[in-house]
């Protein structure tokens, strides 16, 4: 395990400010590939809880799933278990989503 790898946050450690920054990169989410297309903040959270954010992924070709569990990797930010949703997306397309509460 590198240094780096050491370094990477737990899940609940994880802010909207991690992965604003990674707009347009692409994701491993289990098998497939997703570009990350917005980040989002959700309403004014109390301070005893994290900032409530959503990721909106474009929705990969071939994706079959619907709700459930995935492993979201990416080199920056390690690879986590989540829960994503596929929702309807702007211009009809499909996009995957994963809110943090």
């Amino acid at each position: 395990m590198t240094q780096e790898e050491n370094e990477m946050k737990t899940i609940a450690d994880l802010k909207h400010d991690d992965f604003s920054v990674l707009i347009g990169e692409t994701f491993d989410i289990g098998p497939h590939q997703a570009k990350l297309a917005k980040v989002e903040l959700g309403p004014e959270t109390p301070d005893e809880f994290r900032q409530q954010f959503s990721l909106t992924f474009d929705c990969p070709e071939g994706f079959a799933g619907d709700h459930n569990t995935y492993a979201l990797s990416h080199e920056k930010i390690g690879t986590h278990a989540v829960f994503m949703s596929k929702v309807m997306g702007s211009g009809n397309k499909p996009s995957l989503q994963i809110i943090f509460g």
